[in-house]
Order: C-alpha cells, then sequence, then structure tokens
C-alpha cells in the first residue's frame, strides 16, 4: 500500500492532460494563437508581392520606348527623290527603296543622301530625298561636294558616325549646308559601306535608336 496515494492520484491527473494535449495540438499551444500566426505570414507575404508588383511597373515604365519630339528641320521640300543620272534602274530602285522604308518605319527622318567617293576624295550624290537644305541646293545635287570630316572619319574607320544631337557639335551647321541637308536638322547619321555614304538627318534629338542604326 502506498504512503503516499493523494501524491501518486495527482501525478497520474497531471499526465494524463499532457497526454491529451499533445494528442490534440502538438505543441501544446492553444489553436487561436496558431491561426493568428499563420494570418500575418499571409498579410506579410501580400504586402511583398504588392511591392513587387509596384517596382515592376515602375521598372517597365522606366524603360519604355519614349516618342522623340520633332521640330520643323527647315530647308526646302524635295517632291520626289533625285535620283543621278548615272544610275542604273536597280541601283536607282534600291536606294529610293532604302528611303521609303527608313521613312516607313521611323516618322523622324526628314532627310535621305547617298553618297560615294570620288578619286579626288570628294563626294558624288547619288540619291536625295526628303529635305534639302534650301531651293538652291536642291536644284544643284549633280554638283561635286567636299568631303566634311564626320563622313571622312566614317569612311576610315568603316564605322558609323551619330550626332545625336547636332546642336552640341560646333561643325554640324556647316557639315549640313556641304551635304545640302535641312539646315535645323537635330540629328546626324552617317553610315558607311566601302566607298558609300548613307547620311540621314532628323527632325528630334536622339530620333535613331540603336535598333535603326544596327538595321541600317
Amino acid at each position: 500500500m502506498d504512503a503516499y496515494p493523494a501524491c501518486d492520484a495527482a501525478l497520474r491527473g497531471c499526465d494524463r492532460r499532457n497526454t491529451n494535449c499533445r494528442t490534440q495540438g502538438g505543441t501544446g499551444l492553444a489553436p487561436v494563437a496558431d491561426a493568428a500566426s499563420a494570418q500575418s505570414r499571409a498579410d506579410v507575404l501580400c504586402l511583398a508581392m504588392a511591392a513587387a508588383l509596384a517596382l515592376t511597373g515602375l521598372s517597365w515604365k522606366s524603360t519604355s520606348t519614349r516618342i522623340p519630339e520633332s521640330e520643323e528641320p527647315g530647308g526646302a521640300q524635295v517632291d520626289a527623290p533625285w535620283c543621278a543620272e548615272e544610275l542604273s534602274r536597280n541601283f536607282a530602285r534600291e536606294v529610293t527603296w532604302l528611303w521609303e522604308a527608313v521613312r516607313g518605319v521611323n516618322g523622324t527622318v526628314c532627310a535621305c543622301a547617298v553618297f560615294v567617293e570620288n578619286e579626288d576624295g570628294t563626294l558624288r550624290r547619288l540619291l536625295h530625298a526628303g529635305r534639302a537644305y534650301d531651293t538652291a541646293a536642291a536644284s544643284n545635287f549633280d554638283a561635286p561636294v567636299a568631303c566634311p570630316s564626320l563622313v571622312r572619319l566614317a569612311l576610315d574607320t568603316s564605322k558609323g558616325q551619330y550626332w545625336a544631337n547636332t546642336v552640341l557639335f560646333p561643325d554640324a551647321p556647316e557639315t549640313l549646308k556641304g551635304l545640302g541637308l535641312p539646315p535645323k536638322a537635330r540629328g546626324l547619321l552617317v553610315q558607311p559601306s566601302e566607298k558609300y555614304a548613307v547620311v540621314l538627318t532628323t527632325d528630334a534629338v536622339r530620333g535613331l535608336s540603336r535598333v535603326d542604326q544596327a538595321w541600317l
């Protein structure tokens, strides 16, 4: 017979309560506390997802293509593309297609000229479309042209040269005038191909994207 029957009964009662707690909850914590903890985690997760979506939207907006603002390029409009008489029909068709294609995909392009280098280092115009420097230049497209430094650099290095903002280049006014291009053009691109040079002007700053330059 046990000396302390009351103590033994109390211990057995405690063991039964602990067993029930482990069977029902596992942790011994009230179910209300577990639910509150899960809800808090869900709230934090929702806030994190909302912040990620907001940052993604801002990133897309900052990297989206901006449409350049066009300005009046000045000069005289050339009603139809001018081609040198020496050009074959196929070559004339090709250079005319070049102008139409460029103008079709980029509305900021306001003039296009194709030159070939003469033996004496001057340039001979093969095509002129869009706008010219003035009416006098438009009526004298077949005259030889002194090769500006920008075109010379492009031909010598076989690499395209691009002035995204002509205002920043002191030689731009003289270069545009010498090539018979619109005097207030905002952008100037020279793309060489052996002894040929394709020259484009735009009526907007940074009017030609990297894709446009790579395509040419």
